[in-house]
C-alpha cells in the first residue's frame, strides 16, 4: 500500500477505535484452506491460524522474502473470500466484516447502505480500520481494500452539503485516512522468523516463534502510522497518535530506540550533507579572501618601491607587515588544501 509524502501540518488524530470483537473461529468453514491444496503434499490445520499455516508452508518450501510476500497476498486474497465471501451484495458479508472490526452485535446495520458507510466514516479510518483489528488468522486491510474496490465512493465524502470546499476537505481527510500506512502482519512475521532462526543457530530456545507472535503483534495493534520497515518509521507522522505511541513506547522500549537510533542516523546525515555545503561555501571565501589579499599585498608592496622612501620608517613596518601577513597567509592556505579543507571543486570559481 503507496503512501503519499507527509503534508508538514498536523491533522487532529481519529477518534480511539473501541475493543476488537473476537475473532470467528475460522476452522468451522468447511472452505478454509483451499489455497494451500496445490502445495501438496503440505496438509492444512483447520485448527490452528491461517498465519501459521503460512509460516509453516512457507518455511516448508523455503520461499525467500520476496515470494513469500507474494504468496502471503493471494493466500489472504482467496481465504478472505472463503471467511466473508465474495458477493459484495450479500448483506451477511458485510455485516460479517462490521463484526470483524470491533462492531458491537446491537450496532451492526441492518442493510448493505449502512454497513458501507461504517466503512467511510472518520471515526473508521475508512475501509483500512481492520489494520486495527486482529487479523493475524484473517485477511488484512489491504484484501478488504480488493473486496471493496468496485465502490469508489467508498473514497468519497460521505455527506453532501451547498459548501463544496468543506465537501473536499472531507474527502481529502478520507484519503488521508486510508493511504496511512498499514502494520504489516506478514513483515511482523518475517522478523519474527528471522530472530528464531538466529536464536535457533545460536543455540537459544527461549521462546518459540508461535510465542514471540502472541507476545509482540498485539504491541502494534491500533497504531495507524505506524510500520516495522525502519526506513518508513523514520518518516510517520507521530503526531497523529501521541497517546498512542507514548503507550508504544512504554510497552517496547528497545524498539523504540532502534528506530530513534535510525531516526537519529538519518538526521546526522542531513547534517552532514548540509555541513559539507557550508564547509564548501566557507572554504570558497576564505579561498577567494586570501587570493584577493595576496594579489593586494604585491601590487601595494610594488607601490611603495617605487616612492622611493624604503628607509622611512612608517614603510619599512608598512612592508614588514604585509610580508608576514603574504607568508600567514600562504602557510594557512598550504595547511587547508592539505587537510582537504580546499579544493578544486569548491574554488573553482575563484581561478587560480
Amino acid at each position: 500500500m503507496t503512501r503519499k509524502k507527509n503534508n508538514t501540518r498536523a491533522h487532529p488524530a481519529p477518534a480511539p477505535p473501541p475493543p476488537p470483537h473476537p475473532q470467528p473461529n475460522n476452522s468451522n468453514n468447511p472452505q478454509a484452506g483451499i489455497w494451500f491444496r496445490q502445495f501438496h503434499p503440505f496438509v492444512y490445520d483447520p485448527t490452528a491460524g491461517l498465519l501459521s499455516n503460512f509460516t509453516r508452508l512457507a518455511a516448508q518450501r523455503n520461499w525467500g522474502p520476496k515470494l513469500r510476500r507474494r504468496r502471503w497476498t493471494e493466500c489472504q486474497e482467496e481465504e478472505f473470500g472463503h471467511a466473508f465471501g465474495t458477493d459484495t451484495n450479500k448483506l451477511a458479508a458485510w455485516q460479517e466484516l462490521c463484526r470483524e472490526v470491533g462492531i458491537v452485535e446491537e450496532e451492526v446495520p441492518g442493510s448493505i447502505r449502512g454497513c458501507r458507510t461504517i466503512f467511510v466514516s472518520r471515526s473508521w479510518c475508512s475501509p483500512y480500520y481492520t489494520v486495527n483489528v486482529k487479523m493475524l488468522n484473517t485477511p488484512r486491510a489491504w484484501s478488504l481494500r480488493q473486496y471493496t474496490k468496485q465502490f469508489p465512493d467508498l473514497m468519497q465524502s460521505v455527506t453532501e452539503s451547498n459548501n463544496k470546499t468543506e465537501d473536499q476537505k472531507q474527502a481529502e481527510e478520507l484519503r488521508r485516512l486510508a493511504e496511512r500506512k498499514a502494520i504489516d502482519r506478514d513483515y511482523i512475521d518475517y522478523i519474527i522468523s528471522s530472530d528464531v532462526d538466529k536464536l535457533a543457530k545460536n543455540g537459544e530456545n527461549r521462546a518459540s516463534r508461535e510465542e514471540l507472535l502472541a507476545m509482540i503483534t498485539p504491541r502494534f495493534e491500533g497504531y495507524y502510522d505506524m510500520s516495522l520497515a525502519l526506513d518508513r518509521l523514520y518518516e510517520a507522522r507521530m503526531q497523529d497518535n501521541l497517546p498512542g505511541y507514548r503507550d508504544f513506547a512504554s510497552i517496547s522500549p528497545m524498539l523504540v530506540i532502534r528506530d530513534m537510533t535510525l531516526a537519529a542516523d538519518q538526521e546526522a546525515e542531513r547534517q552532514t550533507t548540509e555541513h559539507k555545503q557550508t564547509t564548501d561555501e566557507l572554504a570558497s571565501m576564505l579561498d577567494f579572501c586570501t587570493k584577493v589579499h595576496l594579489t593586494t599585498a604585491s601590487a601595494t608592496l610594488k607601490f611603495l618601491d617605487g616612492l622611493g622612501f624604503a628607509q622611512d620608517p612608517k614603510i619599512k613596518s608598512l612592508r614588514s607587515m604585509l610580508e608576514k601577513s603574504q607568508r600567514a597567509l600562504i602557510d594557512n592556505h598550504k595547511a587547508c588544501v592539505e587537510a582537504g579543507i580546499l579544493t578544486k571543486e569548491n574554488t573553482k570559481s575563484n581561478g587560480a
